[in-house]
């Protein structure tokens, strides 16, 4: 999907879409610079302030390939919050469910954050 479609869909659905891009698209393919850059500042400072410590945490908690299912999307001020459970597709493993904070600044303008 690209950003323009990313305009016409509710609200809902885009902070799903920003998490399964940040997690898929990102993380699964290995794009650690782009998920890098898409945590919040201060997310970062608080527990990847360098790129490494961000890629050694991603390479071991997040599967090259999985399905997301997301929890009720809530909203407290200009922050979106959801619970997403993260399951390998070629795995056997335990699914994990993991929190996601979402400040979404303009259409496929946005920041993350989530439970470490």
């Amino acid at each position: 999907m690209n950003g323009l479609l990313c305009n016409y869909r509710g609200e809902e659905s885009r902070i799903q879409y920003y998490v399964a891009t940040f997690i898929n698209r990102y993380v699964g393919d290995e794009k650690y610079e782009l998920a890098y850059d898409v945590l919040s500042d201060g997310f970062k400072q608080n527990y990847f302030d360098t790129y490494e410590k961000f890629v050694s945490y991603a390479k071991q908690k997040y599967p090259l390939s999985a399905v997301l299912t997301y929890g009720d999307l809530q909203r407290e001020g200009e922050l979106y919050i959801i619970e997403v459970t993260v399951k390998e597709i070629f795995s056997d493993d335990e699914p994990f469910t993991q929190t996601f904070i979402v400040k979404e600044n303009d259409f496929n303008d946005y920041e993350i954050a989530f439970s470490v």
